[in-house]
């Protein structure tokens, strides 16, 4: 994989040439994170005031996770639509979006994510006038092209950082996310560096000796988000304030991965961060590159709560006897215009059928991995008195009856900024595809019969 990726780089750097010296005179690397104070410098200590509230207004009926695919504003709209669906689901006395536990996502999805954890209800009024019907790729680069900011040291992606902060979240921070009482939020990244798929989750943070809380959202967003070539990525320091080489969670982590590849190569990825010698700093890019579904990083992260059951006890909530992955796949389907002439393809037709073709292979691996994984997590949380029934919600474009609609919204850019006609056909589309999909029908019937 790793290989591929590295020729797919090639590719981009050759297709993205043009873009990439409108954003490239030289920039220097921010630094985006702070240091652990003295007093927090054990690791176990900032860890134990990191489980989640679920929340006063679950009924525990269901335990349910949401992952919300990259795609730029097309991945926002659709993951935007199905949380419509969701609200709009009654479920006994509540509906079906109080009962969200956590969304993991990546790139275009984390938008959608984070600020529906950070604002809750107030997402069905602000996020799109906000986000989804802005023209988000021009204004921030007229915040980068304005006087005396091309030569200044702020690059494309302390811009973006900045708009987002200002206008989508109000300079919250991961602390006001979780005062919030929403679901667990998990942006998830990719480590330039190692490969590694980065989370912003307290863990990874420690073992940078850095604290999740005092991160502000809008940071993870962007590195969430931040396409190689496009934009620079985000960089971390890996502090040396504390020691973590005794992290308890990562030693039981590596116990457990003794013949298990997965766990064994994400143990030691997460491993890497305590060479602060070796590497003093993390570079953070689009989290597409490493998983453009988010559901690895929620492995990844059940196996470093411990565990399944252990996951369970961060969520703040007994073991429901429905177990629900809803995964909203905004990813484009192949181009065959290339096909219709005898000429070669250019650059970037080649780049991108080249980057598709690896993503969607890869997001099948992962939907049938994690799809075992799940299954193998809810028997573990059965007992003979309450077994656990999966339900997993796959939605795509592919799904769709309409299928000339279906191709129209495969094809759509992966820009941050669409026509409003496209928003509108996304944002019907996530509905639609909820509402119809088997899996989602089966879950409903369920629960009428209870």
């Amino acid at each position: 994989m790793r290989k591929g990726l590295n020729r797919l780089a090639a590719f981009l750097v050759a297709a993205m040439l043009p873009i990439s010296m409108l954003t490239g005179c030289a920039t220097y690397g921010v630094i985006m994170n702070e240091p652990l104070a003295v007093e927090q410098a054990t690791p176990e200590d900032v860890l134990q005031s990191t489980t989640v509230d679920a929340g006063e207004s679950s009924t525990n009926d269901i335990t349910m996770i949401l992952a919300f695919s990259g795609g730029g504003t097309r991945a926002a709209a659709l993951s935007y639509g199905v949380l419509k669906g969701l609200r709009d689901t009654p479920m006994h006395s509540q509906r079906m979006l109080d009962e969200v536990d956590a969304i993991t996502s990546v790139s275009g999805g984390s938008f959608t994510a984070a600020y529906y954890a950070l604002h809750g209800e107030k997402t069905f009024q602000s996020f799109e006038p906000k986000f989804l019907r802005r023209e988000i790729e021009s204004e921030i680069k007229k915040r980068w092209l304005r006087p005396g900011q091309i030569f200044s040291r702020t690059s494309r992606t302390v811009a973006a950082m900045d708009l987002y902060s200002q206008d989508l979240f109000a300079n919250a921070t991961f602390a006001d996310v979780k005062r919030a009482g929403g679901p667990a939020l998990i942006i998830n990244a990719s480590d330039l560096g190692s490969g590694v798929r980065f989370s912003y989750i307290p863990e990874y943070f420690l073992l940078l000796c850095s604290r999740l809380d005092d991160v502000p959202l809008a940071q993870a967003v962007t590195a969430s988000s931040a396409v190689p070539f496009l934009f620079d990525p985000v960089m971390l320091a890996n502090y040396s304030t504390c020691s973590t080489s005794d992290t308890a969670w990562l030693s039981e982590m590596q116990k457990r991965a003794a013949g298990n590849p997965n766990l064994t190569q994400l143990a030691n990825g997460l491993q890497g961060y305590s060479r602060k010698d070796k590497r003093p700093f993390i570079h953070l890019v689009d989290g597409g590159i490493t998983d453009n579904l988010g559901l690895r990083a929620l492995y990844d992260i059940v196996e470093a709560s411990g565990g399944a059951k252990a996951y369970i006890e961060r969520l703040g909530k007994p073991v429901s006897k429905r177990f629900v992955v809803i995964v909203v796949d905004a990813a484009s389907t192949a181009d065959p215009v290339m096909d219709l002439s005898p000429n070669p393809p250019s650059l970037k037709q080649t780049a991108a059928a080249i980057s598709d073709a690896q993503i969607n292979r890869y997001s099948v691996d992962t939907l049938q991995f994690i799809s075992n994984n799940a299954r193998q997590w809810a028997k573990e949380w059965s007992t003979p008195s309450h077994p656990v029934e999966l339900y997993m919600v796959h939605l795509d474009f592919g799904s769709l009856k309409d299928r000339k609609l279906a191709d129209t919204l495969s094809h759509m850019p992966t820009t941050l900024q669409l026509e409003n006609s496209q928003v509108d056909q996304l944002i019907d589309a996530g509905q639609s595809l909820l509402r119809d999909n088997p899996e989602f029908q089966r879950l409903l019937k369920d629960l009428k019969t209870k």
